[in-house]
């Protein structure tokens, strides 16, 4: 696991000087504390830079950027490729020879070799960048589901990348300005769907896509997997889709513990990383280094899963630590924490789980296994399941049928008596008024495991200028629609659950939830791993039928087959989520919310509404809920202070 970056003068409108590149470079110096290495073509053209995180080869043979034996192809790689031995054995029978153990080196071989072609193959989690000399392109590609982050800049002749905003935002070139389109759309989700960032001109390369730029640009960008490209037509039976299940993830947690340095799991007692202790354990000759956070302020011990975590432990005799965090400590963090947010989630359980991984890393560990993934691809959310229930209804089947007047009226008048009948605040989300809405609009139900901010409520919030600039704006519009069209066209055929899945690996699982991963655990140089997002596991998953994969309620062919793996309490027991006491924060530090808020950069920016900002003050102030939104707008206001306005994070106001 590592940082790179990068500058390609394609237009020639200036040299690449190393000092550039070495400045960009160690902005990632979280990443990649262990190393670091640089390249700059001799005619200046192009420099690649690297930070390095030592996990696989430990020795300087593993130091890149990485040269082939010809001196033509230059690699910066950021990743894990769990199947580097098999394909190395295959490049040596070719004639390669390798110099170190590194599973770089067998990335680099593996494009001399194959080219594009050579990204089918890789098993594992990787952004990389390739330099060939001979031909003046660099290729540029992203894993799968988008566990690696890779950022870029495109004007001018000039192509910049880096694993973080922050390193592009080290290019003279490059002005911290906000996207506001982008913020428009990034309230709905409290992240953003690639390629859009808050930042103008700065974009993510989208996740299982690569592109090719060459002397005039970008000359191909291309999507290079899909989850239901292969299986499509083989269906199991029940006890063959249990076993499968099983085999891939014991092969795919053996595989994610391919390491040099000490490794754990992240353990919160649910189903999903229970799993993983289970099968690490089954796989280990040692106790497994099990870590669960959890906190200590009075009245916060209702988000607590220690208990649970413990009684896992205990199944499986692990080594296990309990990171215990105050209010206090949140807020003493607080100013360390914004400076990972440069592509923020906004969501408040990134700053548990940035505390979590910092205190895993101070006890010595530096790989972890994590569950993420589990919930989107087997529908693992209560909410899903009601969701399904709702679109499966008679009433949405009927509704979509009426004309779209009809639809509207009705969507009006049930808004309007319940406005009429209403005392005191509004409730953050009322599924009824919010699904009538999308019924009226002739929009797909399902817009992710997670909205924040509605469509209705967003000309409440911004202010009539930004409206104004930008009028025309539309989430759905802009950022779901084509994705289901796009999903239509190529699978007809697909069931509601396999859209609900591939709408949340399309945005909120690479950009809220493995962004949230990458960040926090590598803000501290730990690398996080993800088992259940195997892409053989994914495959499968993806196309099992319906009825297989959730008759008998959310996620339950993996609750079959996690049946004699770990123990029934587990499985049985109410899902809980990793959750946050951001209410109880409110409480400790009302003065930085309003300070942020009603007194920073953010205030004068003509982006939010005076009032909207008062209300989101106030809300903390009576503690009157809505904890998910008012966190959401903090966020953005200290992003902007930070990042747009240039403001070192102050100190946090208790």
């Amino acid at each position: 696991m590592c940082g790179i970056c990068g500058v390609y003068e394609y237009g020639k409108n200036t040299e690449v000087s190393e000092s550039l590149v070495v400045n960009m470079r160690d902005t990632l110096f979280h990443r990649g504390p262990n190393d670091a290495g640089v390249f700059v073509s001799d005619d200046k053209s192009i420099g690649l830079g690297h930070r390095r995180l030592s996990i696989v080869d430990l020795s300087e043979s593993g130091r890149q950027p990485m040269v082939n034996a010809s001196g033509d192809l230059w690699i910066a790689f950021n990743g894990e490729i769990y199947n580097h031995q098999k394909l190395r054995k295959d490049l040596e029978a070719k004639g390669y020879t390798y110099h170190s153990q590194s599973d770089t080196e067998t990335l680099l071989y593996l494009f001399e070799e194959y080219g594009e072609a050579c990204l089918p193959m890789l098993e594992g989690m990787f952004a990389f960048a390739v330099w060939n000399a001979k031909t003046r392109k660099l290729f540029v590609a992203r894993d799968r589901l988008g566990i690696k982050p890779l950022y870029f800049y495109d004007e001018g002749g000039r192509f910049v990348f880096g694993s973080e905003p922050k390193a592009l935002l080290e290019h003279p070139s490059i002005t911290a300005e906000v996207d506001e389109a982008a913020l428009y759309h990034f309230v709905s989700f409290i992240c953003l769907p690639a390629p859009l960032t808050l930042f103008k001109g700065i974009h993510k390369l989208e996740p299982a896509t690569f592109m090719v730029v060459g002397d005039n640009g970008i000359e191909r960008k291309q999507r290079w997997w899909e989850p239901y490209g292969e299986g499509k037509e083989k269906v199991l039976s029940e006890g063959e889709y249990i076993q499968t299940i099983r085999e891939l993830l014991t092969e795919a947690t053996d595989k994610r513990m391919m390491s040099d340095v000490p490794f754990g799991a992240f353990l919160s007692g649910g189903i999903d990383s229970s799993l993983n202790t289970a099968l690490m354990s089954q796989l280990l000759d040692r106790p497994v280094d099990t870590f669960t956070v959890g906190f200590s302020t009075a009245g916060t011990e209702r988000f607590n899963e220690f208990s649970e975590a413990r009684f896992v432990a205990d199944a499986f005799s692990t080594h296990h630590q309990e990171i215990h965090i105050d209010t206090q400590k949140v807020l003493d963090e607080l100013p360390g924490f914004f400076e990972q947010q440069d592509d923020p989630v906004a969501h408040p359980v990134c700053i548990p789980f940035y505390m979590m991984s910092k205190g895993a890393k101070e006890k010595g560990v530096t790989v972890v296994q994590v569950g993420e993934g589990s919930d989107e691809i087997f529908i693992g959310y209560e909410r899903f399941m009601s969701e399904l229930k709702t679109y499966d209804g008679w009433k949405w089947r009927w509704f979509t049928r009426m004309p779209r007047i009809v639809k509207q009226l009705y969507y009006q008048m049930e808004k309007y008596q319940y406005e009429r009948k209403r005392t005191g605040d509004a409730p953050y989300f009322r599924a009824q008024q919010e699904y009538n809405r999308r019924m009226a609009s002739e929009e797909e139900i399902f817009w992710g495991g997670l909205v924040c901010f509605s469509e209705d409520f967003k000309p409440k919030m911004f202010s009539e200028e930004f409206l104004t600039r930008n009028k025309g704006l539309n989430t759905y519009k802009d950022i779901l629609a084509p994705v289901y069209d796009k999903l239509k066209r190529d699978l007809p055929g697909g069931d509601q659950p396999q859209y609900m899945s591939y709408m949340e690996m399309g945005l909120r699982l690479p950009e809220h939830l493995l962004m949230r991963v990458d960040k926090m655990s590598m803000a501290s140089a730990m690398e996080a791993r993800v088992p259940f997002l195997d892409h053989k596991l994914v495959e499968l998953v993806f196309n099992m039928p319906r009825e297989m994969k959730i008759n008998g309620g959310a996620k339950s062919i993996l609750k079959k087959a996690a049946r004699g793996i770990i123990p029934d309490e587990i499985i049985d027991r109410r899902k809980q989520g990793f959750a946050a006491p951001a209410s109880d924060w409110f409480k400790e530090m009302p003065a930085e919310f309003e300070r942020a808020l009603l007194h920073s950069p953010i205030t004068d920016s003509g982006i939010f509404s005076q009032s909207f900002l008062e209300d989101m003050v106030r809300r903390v102030k009576e503690n009157s809920g809505w904890e998910l939104h008012v966190w959401s707008i903090f966020v953005i206001a200290r992003w902007y202070e930070r990042w747009i306005a240039g403001v070192k994070q102050p100190d946090t106001v208790v």
